[in-house]
């Protein structure tokens, strides 16, 4: 029984080792993509856009504003798109920040940053027509 054991040990020890061989362990790195940033980028306009048309169109807004201060984007030939896009942002948080008691007149920045947003590569995968 305890060569058994001691075998049957040693056949699970070699197929653990032969099986923990080199892997490819390959994989992308895709924080300095310009394409695919632009298309993440788009759907967050978009996505961000309909809920600031929900509900808290201030959070929604800074939440855009501040992914696009970082400076370490890789914004690439879209950097002109991505600052128009930030600037609406601000703009329409400043407009929310000043009024608190009501519903924020800001909807012709949302549908800026909508048509702003469309000119950002859509993700070629995604469905025609489909909502970000």
């Amino acid at each position: 029984m305890r060569q058994f054991l001691r075998g049957l040990l040693l056949v699970l020890l070699s197929v653990s080792v032969l099986g923990c061989g080199q892997q490819d362990l390959t994989s992308n790195d895709d924080s300095q993509d310009v394409e695919l940033y632009a298309q993440n980028m788009r759907r967050m306009v978009l996505m961000q856009v309909e809920l600031a048309r929900g509900n808290d169109p201030e959070t929604q807004m800074r939440i855009l504003a501040t992914e696009l201060d970082h400076t370490d984007r890789p914004f690439g030939e879209y950097r002109d798109i991505y600052l128009a896009i930030c600037d609406e942002a601000n703009e329409a948080v400043e407009i929310c920040q000043s009024n608190q008691n009501s519903k924020p007149p800001i909807d012709s920045h949302l549908d800026k940053l909508t048509r702003l947003a469309e000119k950002l590569p859509q993700n070629p995968d995604a469905p025609t027509g489909a909502k970000p």
